[in-house]
């Protein structure tokens, strides 16, 4: 049967190659996530922009609306 130390040791060395395989696989695949992570927050449009954008669309909807609007009377009138 296995003593305390051999035990002790056994855990050290598990402990040393899940470190490696850690520093090796899977730190590098968490780097290459967050910079894809990062690229993609730097291209995402601010939520104030996106509202301001909003308000722009529906005050252009109505104003596309209104003149619709006008060039149809003109129209009806001629």
């Amino acid at each position: 049967m296995l003593d305390e130390k051999d035990l002790q040791a056994i855990d050290q060395l598990i402990a040393h190659r899940m470190n490696i395989i850690i520093e090796s696989d899977v730190t590098p695949k968490f780097n290459l996530l967050a910079e894809g992570i990062q690229d993609i927050q730097e291209k995402l449009v601010s939520r104030s922009r996106v509202d301001e954008l909003e308000e722009e669309v529906k005050f252009l909807k109505i104003m596309v609306r209104q003149m619709a609007e006008r060039i149809s009377t003109l129209e009806k009138a001629n």
